[in-house]
């Protein structure tokens, strides 16, 4: 029960007649607003839909999928909230093919 959130039981002594009291139960979901960390481009991929749809952010450092680029998002994911601080593989890929080109390899 404790996995996503809080569980708060207030239980009351009984009455004098052997009747529970008032008693409340709290159940409270923290707002998670952004999650930083995700490092593979899968994670990203398949927990992205239900993070955007919630309103949290996420912030990959790892995830270099080019299917992940704004432009194939906004197919898949209606508001998506996905930011990299890498580039995605088309660069890595353009930039070995470039230096195959250069040294006539």
């Amino acid at each position: 029960r404790y996995a996503y959130g809080a569980d708060c039981t207030d239980y009351c002594p009984k009455e004098a007649d052997n009747t529970p009291s008032k008693s409340r139960t709290y159940f409270e979901r923290p707002t998670v607003r952004l999650v930083i960390g995700m490092e593979s481009s899968l994670l990203v991929e398949t927990t992205l839909s239900y993070l955007s749809e919630i309103g949290t952010s996420v912030v990959s450092f790892g995830a270099s999928s080019t299917s992940l680029s704004p432009e194939k998002l906004k197919l898949k994911v209606r508001d998506p909230r996905f930011f990299r601080v890498i580039p995605d593989d088309s660069f890595e890929v353009q930039a070995i093919f470039d230096l195959l080109q250069h040294f006539k390899w």
